[in-house]
């Protein structure tokens, strides 16, 4: 129901108001992450109904066997599966008797064009170095700090704690409009975040981006893009690598265009 929220007690009264029920995206599939709420893979909806996943991830922790067969089970009623990584699929394949999509981010259905609207005004008036989640060994941080000091540039780094660096000033976007801001109007965005390397994509940002476990959903959309150089532990940051972005809005688009294609077959 409209502005209606629920929770593992409350969810089964919806089991017949629909007909179709979509679960996704992000780590959904985790029970580590979840608390073993099998909510995520539609244990309330009856058999009947039209079930499918978007771009959903299942985390680092591999199930048990109790946990393999009560998976398997739920996710054999479904329609269609998809998830966000070819690894994904691995794992899933030989719990399911379907095929197991990868389908881009629910971010990339829609075009940079479309996120414009949502990009607030400009921060900060002068030239910026951005920092969006920062690796465990603190080299995503450490790496633009001395970018931004060689290149005259202010380094800013989403935190809402202040960073124990000096000359970092950290900054906490509260809306979405003040979060695409600070990426779109940045020189150029370190980040160890997926959605920090997706949003420098479209908005075809200087880039680098640090793959961070769970590496796979970086590595998916590396490959998809063919954007592997950014990479930040082997970039030559005296030389960063040119993007060819009419390349990667194209490989995009293709991308974009299957994982719609996806959901329409899947609402049939």
């Amino acid at each position: 129901k409209k502005n209606q929220s629920y929770n593992r007690d409350t969810v089964f009264s919806v089991k017949e108001e629909y007909d179709t029920y979509v679960v996704g995206s992000d780590m959904l599939w985790a029970l580590d992450m979840t608390d073993g709420d099998y909510s995520y893979f539609l244990d309330f909806v009856p058999d009947e109904k039209r079930k499918f996943s978007y771009a959903t991830s299942i985390g680092k922790r591999e199930w048990n066997e109790e946990e393999k067969k009560r998976i398997s089970a739920l996710l054999n009623r479904f329609y269609a599966i998809s998830v966000r990584e070819k690894t994904t699929v691995d794992r899933l394949s030989p719990l399911v008797d379907k095929e197991c999509h990868v389908v881009c981010d629910p971010t990339m259905l829609i075009g940079a064009e479309e996120w414009m609207p949502y990009v607030g005004k400009r921060l900060f008036k002068k030239d910026y170095v951005l920092v969006y989640f920062d690796t465990d060994d603190g080299k995503c941080i450490s790496d633009a700090q001395q970018y931004a000091k060689k290149n005259g540039k202010e380094l800013l780094f989403i935190s809402q704690m202040p960073s124990f660096l000096s000359k970092v000033r950290t900054v906490f976007p509260y809306m979405v409009e003040d979060f695409l801001s600070l990426i779109y109007y940045a020189d150029t965005v370190f980040t160890a975040s997926y959605h920090g390397m997706l949003y420098g994509l479209y908005f075809h940002k200087k880039l680098i981006y640090y793959n961070r476990q769970p590496a796979y959903r970086m590595q998916t959309v590396a490959d998809r893009l063919n954007v592997g150089c950014l990479e930040g532990h082997g970039v030559d940051f005296d030389n960063l690598p040119q993007i060819d972005y009419q390349d990667v809005d194209a490989r995009m688009a293709k991308y974009r265009e299957e994982s719609i294609a996806y959901i329409n077959d899947a609402l049939k």
